[in-house]
């Protein structure tokens, strides 16, 4: 929708969802009326208000993606919300967060100004569901004691510690944590099953792994200096594995016999192998060889190198 007017909608009383991408939009009041909203989607980048949000209670599930609201604090009033996605990068006041005690859901997107919400989030014992987005560094020691939490994505500048995160995680997504070196510091995440773990790129050790043995899903994307992943071999439940962007892994050997039935190994495929050369480095025979072995390859594409290394 790409008008600026939207005094129509006000009559729609008996709406329960409404989705509004409206660029122009700037008032939302006629959004007031519809106070049987259970879901609402809002993306208005000229938006400067939230205010007329205050008179939908019953919102469950809410989106909410402005460039230009600074004062998000009426969504405190919103108590029957389970799922929060709030992309407002001008907001500098989160603390509402804290009374949004039914939240089982949270993606919240902090702009250069922002505060770290960590601390904010501690009395949402519900949350089993967060995704952060911080230009500036978060203490996740905040986050130890959600101990209901289980599918936790981070997306910040480089993490310097992350051993104190809740144990009772599934799912870890870390993305750009160019400090970490060490995955031993996970060793108290006993009951992962996903790790992604992006641009993390000091990363070269996999020998900790070997102590989570329930992974069923591991990406690797990005890992440059990562080259053996023998410390995978004993991953039997192992059945989703990405290593793309890993261009020092030559030795693909390890992975035989593993349970993967989705791959992607230095490139882009499922069930193949793909190689998009555009780091200078060489193909070598002995990867070919490794790959060659592996029983599950379907497909291989080699693109972009001008000559293979022995």
């Amino acid at each position: 929708m790409a008008q600026k007017n939207i005094q129509p909608l006000g009559a729609l009383t008996r709406l329960t969802y409404l989705q509004l991408v409206c660029p122009a939009l700037v008032d939302l009041s006629p959004i007031s009326k519809l106070t049987g909203l259970l879901r609402l989607a809002i993306g208005a980048r000229r938006m400067t208000t939230l205010a007329p949000l205050a008179a939908l209670g019953g919102v469950t599930n809410l989106e909410v993606s402005s460039a230009s609201a600074a004062d998000v604090r009426v969504l405190s009033t919103l108590t029957a919300l389970r799922r929060l996605r709030l992309d407002c990068p001008m907001a500098s006041d989160f603390q509402m967060l804290a009374s949004l005690l039914h939240l089982s859901r949270l993606l919240c997107r902090v702009g250069h100004c922002g505060p770290d919400v960590g601390p904010v989030l501690q009395p949402l014992t519900g949350l089993r569901e967060l995704k952060l987005i911080r230009p500036q560094q978060t203490d996740v020691a905040s986050l130890a004691g959600m101990t209901g939490l289980l599918d936790l994505a981070l997306r910040m500048p480089p993490l310097t510690d992350i051993s104190a995160l809740p144990p009772s995680l599934t799912k870890l997504d870390i993305k750009a944590a160019t400090q970490l070196t060490d995955l031993g510091v996970l060793r108290a995440l006993t009951r992962l099953v996903t790790l992604r773990l992006t641009g993390c790129t000091r990363l070269a050790d996999l020998g900790p792994l070997r102590r989570h043995s329930s992974l069923t899903a591991l990406k690797l994307t990005g890992c440059a200096e990562l080259a053996d992943v023998s410390p995978l071999r004993r991953q039997t439940a192992l059945a989703d594995l990405d290593l793309a962007g890993c261009a020092k892994v030559q030795d693909l050997r390890p992975l035989q016999g593993l349970p993967v039935y989705g791959k992607e190994l230095p490139g882009h495929g499922k069930a193949g192998f793909a190689w998009a050369n555009n780091d200078g480095a060489h193909i070598t025979r002995a990867l070919l060889v490794s790959v060659w072995r592996l029983g599950w390859l379907k497909s291989a594409r080699y693109g972009g190198s001008k000559k293979l290394a022995s």
